[in-house]
C-alpha cells in the first residue's frame, strides 16, 4: 500500500544521477520562483522552526533548507528543499513522505486544496529533499482531476528547474 501511495503521489527518487552538492537551497528556491512567474503562489519564506514543527525534521539532520507558502493560509502552494547531511538522507526523505501523506489523509482541508494536495510530489536528487505542491489557480477548473493534471505539471515544471539547478 505504501508503494502504491509513492507512485500515486508522483514521488520519484533519482539515485541513477549524479547531481551538485554546492547550490543553496534558497538559489533553488528562487530559480523556481522565477520560472513559475506569476504561477507561482507561495510568497513567505518558512522559517527554520517550520522543519522542525510541521515536519520533525531537526537541523542536525540538514546542512541547508528553504522554502516557502503563501501567507494567506487558505492556498496550499508549497515549495520546501531541504539538502540533508549525507547519512540522513534517507530519514529526511522519510519524514518530507510522512508529511505529504498526512497531508494527503487531512480530511479538514478545504475542498479547492484537495487536489493540489493530491498532485504534491516528492523528489530526491542527490542529497536534495524536495516537497512540490504547486498549482497557483485552478478555480477554473471544475473536475477534481483537471485540478490534478495542471498542479502536476507545474509540479514537473518546478522539478526539471530543480533538476537543471542540480546539474
Amino acid at each position: 500500500m505504501v508503494f502504491t501511495t509513492m507512485i500515486s503521489c508522483g514521488s520519484r527518487e533519482e539515485d541513477k544521477e549524479v547531481y551538485r552538492d554546492d547550490v543553496a537551497c534558497s538559489d533553488i528556491v528562487a530559480a523556481v520562483a522565477e520560472a513559475l512567474g506569476d504561477a507561482y503562489w507561495p510568497d513567505t519564506d518558512m522559517p527554520p522552526e517550520y522543519l522542525e514543527d510541521m515536519l520533525g525534521m531537526s537541523a542536525d539532520l540538514y546542512v541547508d533548507g528553504a522554502g516557502q507558502t503563501p501567507m494567506i493560509s487558505t492556498n496550499v502552494d508549497t515549495l520546501i528543499v531541504v539538502k540533508a547531511k549525507p547519512e540522513e538522507r534517507d530519514r529526511v526523505t522519510r519524514l518530507v513522505r510522512e508529511y505529504q501523506e498526512a497531508l494527503q489523509q487531512d480530511t479538514m482541508q478545504y475542498p479547492m486544496n484537495l487536489g493540489k494536495i493530491q498532485a504534491s510530489e516528492v523528489e530526491v536528487l542527490g542529497n536534495y529533499v524536495c516537497f512540490i505542491q504547486l498549482g497557483a489557480d485552478t478555480s477554473t477548473l471544475e473536475e477534481e482531476e483537471d485540478v490534478i493534471e495542471q498542479c502536476k505539471a507545474a509540479n514537473e515544471k518546478a522539478a526539471e528547474v530543480i533538476r537543471q539547478k542540480l546539474k
